[in-house]
């Protein structure tokens, strides 16, 4: 897959310029200065806000932005598909709800630990024993 948007009804885009660095298809959240930055609430509230990559000045997904650039994001809606991150250690199925690892990924829900649902898994993913982050298909919630 080349994009973070699987599937969008209402393609609803901004720009912000970045304040820390990420990756497209990471939770965003603004900073004390209005400037993106991964989310940082592990399981706290979220708008819904993902890194898109920066097809315009021919950035894939992979390509990261950096402080200062200007970042294109992508204001998902209830049902649109995006291409993720899931945390490094978790393990998912098709059907598991998923909420802010604290890092701009996302995280298995756990019902006794509560947490902000962001989306659902739509893929099955394994990242159990891995140190690093990977891609996963979710659907908004």
């Amino acid at each position: 897959m080349n994009t973070v948007k699987i599937k969008d009804y209402l393609s609803v885009q901004e720009e912000h310029t970045v304040g820390t660095a990420f990756i497209p298809g990471m939770l965003l959240e603004f900073d004390s200065n209005a400037k993106l930055k991964p989310h940082t609430v592990e399981g706290g509230p979220a708008g819904l806000m993902f890194a898109l990559e920066d097809e315009l000045q021919g950035g894939g997904i992979d390509d990261q932005y950096v402080v200062d650039d200007v970042a294109q994001v992508w204001l998902p809606t209830r049902g649109d598909m995006v291409y993720a991150f899931l945390a490094s250690g978790e393990n998912v199925v098709v059907g598991d709800f998923l909420v802010s690892a604290g890092d701009g990924t996302l995280k298995k829900y756990n019902a006794s630990a509560g947490g902000w649902i962001i989306g659902q898994a739509m893929e099955n993913v394994d990242l159990s024993g891995e140190s690093n982050s990977g891609r996963i298909q979710i659907r908004v919630i």
